[in-house]
């Protein structure tokens, strides 16, 4: 990095383009348990990573596209279910 952000003082395309996978990474963390949670506390080699992901969720834009963490969740969940059983029939299919 740069500076505050990937390429300078403000984000670019590259901040913007990982941006959602590091907040779903940490709501998603936080809501399965210890195991699945990254924290600075936990992984303090990380320092520069929190750091950024503090500064992208103040920005103004970010704050605006962002799912709440429950509906996000909500979402996983739901998408995980689904996936579940499209496996399970697919094992069903195959033993016919």
């Amino acid at each position: 990095m740069v500076g505050p952000f990937y390429n300078g003082t403000s984000p670019c395309i590259v901040d913007v383009a990982l941006y959602p996978f590091a907040y779903a990474t940490a709501v998603l963390g936080a809501s399965k348990g210890p195991e699945f949670t990254l924290s600075r506390d936990n992984h303090p080699q990380l320092s520069k990573y929190f750091d950024w992901l503090s500064r992208m969720s103040e920005v103004a834009a970010v704050k605006d596209t962002l799912l709440p963490p429950r509906q996000l969740i909500q979402t996983y969940d739901h998408l995980t279910k689904l996936a579940g059983e499209k496996v399970r029939l697919q094992r069903q299919a195959s033993k016919l």
